[in-house]
Protein backbone atom coordinates (compact mmCIF):
# COMPACT_ATOMS: atom_id res chain seq x y z
CA UNK A 1 0.00 0.00 0.00
CA UNK A 2 3.17 2.38 0.90
CA UNK A 3 4.16 2.52 -2.45
CA UNK A 4 0.12 2.28 -4.15
CA UNK A 5 -0.39 5.82 -2.37
CA UNK A 6 1.84 7.69 -5.53
CA UNK A 7 -0.25 6.10 -7.91
CA UNK A 8 -2.77 8.35 -9.61
CA UNK A 9 -6.07 7.80 -8.41
CA UNK A 10 -5.27 5.89 -5.28
CA UNK A 11 -5.96 7.07 -1.85
CA UNK A 12 -5.82 5.26 1.60
CA UNK A 13 -9.76 5.95 2.18
CA UNK A 14 -10.71 4.65 -1.44
CA UNK A 15 -8.65 1.33 -0.54
CA UNK A 16 -10.02 1.38 3.05
CA UNK A 17 -13.83 1.88 2.68
CA UNK A 18 -14.66 2.37 -1.47
CA UNK A 19 -15.51 6.32 -0.89
CA UNK A 20 -15.17 8.22 -4.01
CA UNK A 21 -11.94 10.01 -3.98
CA UNK A 22 -9.38 11.24 -7.03
CA UNK A 23 -6.13 10.56 -4.90
CA UNK A 24 -3.73 12.84 -7.18
CA UNK A 25 -2.45 14.34 -3.87
CA UNK A 26 0.75 12.53 -3.70
CA UNK A 27 1.09 11.79 -7.27
CA UNK A 28 1.37 15.04 -7.62
CA UNK A 29 3.58 15.47 -5.00
CA UNK A 30 5.70 13.07 -6.37
CA UNK A 31 5.49 13.54 -10.06
CA UNK A 32 6.57 17.74 -9.19
CA UNK A 33 9.80 16.27 -7.11
CA UNK A 34 10.55 14.23 -9.59
CA UNK A 35 10.85 16.63 -12.45
CA UNK A 36 13.01 18.90 -9.89
CA UNK A 37 15.26 15.80 -8.83
CA UNK A 38 14.24 15.62 -5.74
CA UNK A 39 12.11 12.62 -4.51
CA UNK A 40 9.67 11.62 -1.26
CA UNK A 41 9.39 8.36 0.79
CA UNK A 42 7.08 7.20 3.52
CA UNK A 43 7.49 5.20 6.44
CA UNK A 44 4.93 3.85 9.17
CA UNK A 45 6.13 5.29 12.46
CA UNK A 46 8.68 3.20 14.35
CA UNK A 47 7.05 3.46 17.88
CA UNK A 48 4.16 1.48 16.82
CA UNK A 49 1.34 4.57 17.14
CA UNK A 50 -0.69 4.67 14.19
CA UNK A 51 0.59 6.71 10.99
CA UNK A 52 3.24 7.47 8.68
CA UNK A 53 6.25 9.49 8.11
CA UNK A 54 6.71 11.44 4.85
CA UNK A 55 10.27 12.27 4.08
CA UNK A 56 10.93 14.81 1.22
CA UNK A 57 14.18 15.55 -0.48
CA UNK A 58 15.50 17.91 -2.98
CA UNK A 59 19.13 19.02 -3.79
CA UNK A 60 20.58 22.33 -2.76
CA UNK A 61 21.23 24.39 -6.35
CA UNK A 62 25.07 25.70 -6.64
CA UNK A 63 25.91 29.08 -6.79
CA UNK A 64 28.66 28.68 -10.53
CA UNK A 65 28.90 32.63 -10.50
Amino acid sequence: MQQQIFHSMISSRSVKDKSPHLGLGLYIVRTVLDHHDGGVSVQNLSDGREGVVFTITLPVAVDNS
